[in-house]
């Protein structure tokens, strides 16, 4: 993989690429339900990302973090709020994305 780290490689399907990407950065097998919200954004005036958030599952209960990594966390709804930026979370609240999965709080 090199420093290909969290990219879709040309070619493959975004759905290919997310399940490839989270076996290789956590080490569970995913299934993926539906995509549940899509948005685009600047980090700088020459950078922009595209954020595509899919609603997935799995039956793996071991989460196998790669050297990338040192730590995880399962998130709360109320959580989120803390973790991820008020753009984001609005966004998700605006076009109810918590209305369509399970989260605690």
């Amino acid at each position: 993989m090199g420093n290909r780290r969290g990219k879709v490689h040309f070619g493959e399907e975004l759905e290919v690429a997310l399940v490839r990407e989270i076996r290789e950065e956590v080490g569970i097998k995913v299934q993926i339900d539906e995509l549940l919200f899509a948005n685009t954004f600047f980090t700088d005036p020459h950078r922009q990302v595209i954020l595509l958030m899919y609603l997935c599952r799995t039956k793996d209960h071991q989460v196998n973090l790669s050297e990338e990594h040192s730590e995880y966390m399962w998130a709360t709804r109320s959580e989120l709020n803390h973790y991820l930026p008020f753009a984001i979370t609005s966004d998700l609240e605006k076009y109810n994305v918590f209305d369509k999965i399970e989260l605690t709080d």
